[in-house]
């Protein structure tokens, strides 16, 4: 999961629905994947001013993990963050919760995009 390759496949749910991780990101804008304990992450999407799409892996989150195949293949805690480009290759990854996360992630967008 590192930046600059392609999102890992694994199989996760929601609700009663199975779906890949490759499916849970893209649809034309950028996906914020983190877990249980990635609240700032989720703020800091929200902050950013760009459309992007939030995915909460987690028991009893969004999606769920029932065979842990995200915790292994993700390569960040559940408090960590994966932000995904549309084009489905991971462009940041942050290992764990970070109190200046709106900064990080800001940084990140702005250098994806060119600007900064």
């Amino acid at each position: 999961s590192r930046p600059g390759a392609k999102l890992p496949h694994a199989w996760i749910t929601a609700g009663d629905r199975t779906l890949s991780t490759l499916d849970a990101a893209g649809q034309g804008r950028f996906t914020l994947f983190t877990g249980i304990g990635g609240d700032c992450w989720v703020r800091a999407a929200e902050a950013v001013g760009l459309d992007i799409a939030t995915a909460v892996v987690g028991p009893g989150q969004q999606y769920e993990d029932p065979y842990g195949d995200w915790a292994r293949l993700s390569e960040v805690s559940d408090s960590g963050a994966l932000l995904v480009r549309p084009d489905g290759y991971v462009a940041f990854r942050y290992a764990t919760a970070a109190g200046d996360a709106e900064e990080l992630l800001g940084d990140a967008v702005r250098r994806i995009l060119g600007h900064g």
